[in-house]
């Protein structure tokens, strides 16, 4: 069983992740909210994106969806991520943008 530390890695690789693939598609903060729904902010997503906000179950779904990303697969690419030094070096750019959470 992972600790919650390891958890909390997981949570901050995904949203990490989420943040590298709307950067990479050149989205704006509204287009994401618009193609998710559910009234989604640009200022919440903002704050999700920066790891200061916690999401959602349906707005983890939405933002996979958005980004043609299956929510199994991402979950599987963030633990690799935490567990595979190269992966995380790829990656670390963008955890180094996010707040440490305590």
């Amino acid at each position: 069983m992972p600790s919650e530390e390891q958890l909390r890695d997981v949570e901050h690789a995904m949203v990490a992740e989420l943040a590298r693939l709307r950067w990479r598609s050149g989205l704006s903060l509204k287009a994401v909210c618009d193609a998710v729904g559910g009234g989604l902010d640009p200022t919440r997503l903002s704050r999700i994106l920066r790891g200061e906000r916690a999401m959602s179950l349906w707005q983890f779904v939405g933002l996979c969806r958005v980004f043609d990303r299956s929510p199994g697969r991402l979950v599987d690419e963030a633990c690799r991520v935490m567990l595979d030094p190269l992966a995380l070096r790829d990656l670390a750019p963008f955890l180094e943008l996010m707040p440490k959470r305590k």
